[in-house]
């Protein structure tokens, strides 16, 4: 679009300063009203007038999704996508992933217990997937960036089945996770703390 959005005014403008914009002049010169009337030849005519506004309000919300995605921009949409990634990984077990999407210096906050970095995830993420199976549904609620900084928060609702057979366990909480941009463009998770506890039945 040469640099510029095209807005729906100029998108109308284009449509309306047309042909059309006569065809209609003329249409509403012969008739009384500015609905549907009748042509020399009996038929029913096509009220020009309202075609064109309705195509300018369809133009209006294609002008401010538009609008909505470049506000959103390529950093948020490459945070929400990390974070989809992640959620996806955590439901496959696939830990290969995982360490891709975080930084040499991360720090995990559980609920009881003491943090701990990118070394000892490893060791509790594959043990727990070896003994459950883990169902992780999460909603990102707020995303903001500051810089090469943005944290999100998000509510998790997260099912935990034992492998061996029992009742599942049901966890749900929120977090908060921060991000850092790297000299690449990826985002990596930096830090990470949850609130997830046992639903009450």
């Amino acid at each position: 679009m040469s640099g510029q959005a095209l807005t729906a005014s100029s998108l109308f403008s284009l449509f309306w300063y047309g042909s059309g914009q006569q065809a209609a002049c003329e249409l509403r010169a012969t008739q009384n009203n500015r609905h549907v009337g009748l042509s020399g030849s009996g038929q029913v005519g096509i009220d020009w007038y309202s075609t064109y506004q309705l195509v300018y309000n369809v133009l209006s919300v294609i002008e401010l999704f538009w609008q909505w995605r470049l506000q959103m921009g390529s950093d948020e949409r490459a945070i929400r996508e990390v974070h989809t990634t992640w959620i996806d990984a955590v439901n496959t077990g696939d830990l290969a992933r995982l360490l891709t999407l975080m930084a040499d210096d991360v720090v995990f906050l559980n609920p009881g217990q003491a943090p701990f970095g990118r070394d000892g995830f490893p060791v509790g993420f594959s043990a727990t997937h070896q003994q459950f199976r883990i169902r992780c549904i999460s909603e990102l609620e707020d995303v903001v960036i500051v810089g090469e900084v943005a944290y999100t928060l998000c509510r998790d609702s997260l099912t935990v089945t034992p492998r061996a057979g029992g009742e599942a366990t049901e966890l749900a909480g929120h977090r908060i996770t921060i991000y850092r941009k790297q000299p690449d463009g990826r985002w990596l998770l930096a830090r990470d703390a949850n609130t997830l506890s046992p639903v009450a039945s």
